[in-house]
């Protein structure tokens, strides 16, 4: 099967999509699509992704989306997304509201891992729905501003579309061996580019998905990250050091995302450049900042404590990890290794050194 795969909105520009609960659409449209992509593809499908991830307007983006999907003459084009408005559960949207085979086994494998079935509905009026020539569909998977967050899990989302769309499951990859040679890897680098923001890494005792990460390392914000290769204990799956989280495994699929070359393509990787570290400023006019434990998401109510920045004529803190948008993971004197919310605004700013 050939299909056509949106990943909703772009990372910057005018078309960014919704927000809530500390998450952002357009980053969580592009988690759940690489893992959408990468299950098809190991089922030997084909996977053409019509997304850009930058627009000079919302009708450059959607037309850029249109053209891609036509041109790859799909048997199927599916434009994922994530609702708002505070609802509960998952919603397709097809051409006249068609019960599509497929859109009708989405909705029964979510509601499978949680959520309310909205059912399919009419969405001709959709640029990604009504102007695609094959037979097309537009997921809602869940709503990004509810409680629908507090279960979402991309690798079982991305699951039950794989599902509903092939009526097959991808077994996830198994816990590794502990690695004990390179193989063909000996002397390469991983190279992750340096437009990721974010990718998870794993202890090496446990399977390497969504759910088992010890933390974050972080290319975008180093301008891209190169880790020597320790060992490849399975396909995919890289053994490395970072001066964060120690030796890890790293899942690192043949994308545009990453690389292997024979040197490193970034002068080396942030666990052994100290000039590629960036710390978090908490400016002196801020009294007080919360701070929340690692397991819960950043909002009002869940924190640990608070951080003082007026009462020391300000705090910097070097990041360890950003597990979402505007979320960064620091290690506290308090309050140990906690998560803070931290915007791009007058009360914080991001250096290559501390300013406190």
């Amino acid at each position: 099967m050939r299909i056509a795969l949106d990943y909703g909105h772009c990372l910057s520009g005018p078309d960014t999509g919704a927000a809530g609960n500390g998450y952002r659409e357009e980053n969580l449209t592009r988690e759940i699509g690489k893992a959408v992509k990468a299950k098809l593809e190991k089922l030997g499908h084909t996977v053409i992704v019509v997304s850009p991830d930058y627009a000079t307007s919302v009708s450059d983006s959607l037309s850029r989306r249109i053209s891609a999907a036509n041109a790859a003459n799909p048997n199927i084009s599916v434009s994922i997304h994530l609702n708002a408005g505070g609802g509960r559960g998952t919603e397709i949207y097809t051409k006249n509201g068609t019960q599509l085979s497929e859109a009708v086994s989405i909705l029964k494998e979510m509601n499978n891992i949680g959520y309310v079935n909205r059912g399919v509905k009419d969405g001709s009026a959709l640029a990604l729905v009504g102007s695609i020539v094959a037979k097309s569909m537009l997921i809602e998977t869940c709503f990004i501003d509810s409680s629908d967050m507090s279960i979402y899990n991309p690798d079982k989302i991305s699951t039950a579309i794989v599902k509903g769309l092939t009526g097959l499951v991808v077994t996830n990859p198994s816990t590794p061996q502990v690695p004990s040679n390179p193989g063909n890897n000996a002397n390469k680098y991983l190279n992750l580019l340096s437009h990721v923001s974010r990718w998870r890494v794993y202890p090496l005792t446990k399977a390497p998905v969504v759910g088992n990460e010890v933390g974050f390392v972080l290319p975008s914000n180093f301008g891209g990250l190169s880790y020597k290769i320790s060992a490849n204990p399975q396909t995919d799956v890289y053994t490395i050091y970072t001066e964060s989280y120690g030796t890890v495994n790293i899942y690192a699929p043949r994308d545009n995302d990453s690389t292997i070359t024979t040197s490193p393509l970034y002068g080396g990787s942030s666990s052994s450049n100290s000039s590629n570290k960036k710390y978090l400023n908490l400016k002196n006019v801020v009294p007080s900042w919360r701070v929340y434990p690692l397991s819960k998401a950043p909002v009002i109510g869940n924190e640990v404590g608070s951080l003082a920045p007026s009462r020391y004529g300000g705090l910097s803190y070097e990041i360890l990890g950003n597990p979402q948008t505007d979320v960064y993971t620091i290690n506290t004197t308090s309050f140990g290794k906690v998560n803070i919310y931290a915007p791009r605004d007058n009360d914080s700013s991001i250096t290559s050194s501390p300013i406190y």
